[in-house]
């Protein structure tokens, strides 16, 4: 009579182990996404008065949840941070669907003391997402921001590495996007999950067990 209850307790033991190393497959890291660095050379018109929008290409290495987007550009005319941020999927190499659009509303800029053609004052911009959105590897997407104020002449600086005709633009949401654009000044932060290799044999081990 006491081999059954042997046996239950050890199987016990095993799944108690097995749950909490299962736990443990992926570890959450705050991360730097993805990054394209401002630089100073040039920038492309990405607002309504133009009217210009533009959406350059981005992938992540991991799964990933996008928590901030934060990305530089420059005034020539009236200064007025209000922006439309939006998430596009791909569609056979450019971007088809909207899968997000952010409610940025007023976005404030902050000076970094950078002049862009040396002449127009460069501003950062940060927003931090209400809700993270997951990213998965190997699939491509698009950022796109336009400044939304008539009369604002905004533009969205070049990002580093310099690579021509590498983003997209349009004049409006009915038209079909073309492409044109060089890389474009922007940086993702979120968290990654980065999974533990040794996990899985202990979990072998401990069903074993």
């Amino acid at each position: 009579m006491k081999q059954p209850v042997k046996h239950n307790a050890r199987f016990f033991g095993a799944w108690t182990l097995g749950v909490a190393l299962a736990a443990n497959v992926g570890v959450s890291n705050a991360a730097l996404l993805y990054e394209q660095s401002p630089i100073l050379n040039d920038g492309w018109y990405a607002n309504v008065d133009t009217p210009q929008q533009l959406a350059d290409d981005f992938s992540v290495a991991g799964p990933s949840s996008l928590t901030s987007i934060t990305w530089w550009g420059a005034y020539s005319g009236s200064v007025d941070d209000r922006y439309q941020v939006r998430l596009y999927a791909d569609a056979a190499g450019s971007p088809g669907g909207v899968l997000h659009e952010f409610d940025a509303g007023a976005v404030t800029g902050a000076g970094t003391g950078l002049v862009l053609l040396g002449r127009y004052d460069v501003y950062k911009y940060e927003y931090t997402l209400h809700n993270a959105v997951h990213l998965t590897a190997g699939t491509t997407y698009y950022l796109s921001i336009q400044n939304l104020y008539q009369g604002s002449e905004w533009a969205w600086l070049t990002g580093s590495p310099d690579v021509a005709s590498s983003a997209w633009w349009r004049e409006d949401d009915y038209d079909t996007w073309k492409t044109g654009a060089a890389n474009l000044a922007f940086r993702l932060d979120g968290t990654r999950q980065i999974p533990e290799p040794a996990t899985l044999g202990l979990l072998m081990l401990a069903g074993a067990g």
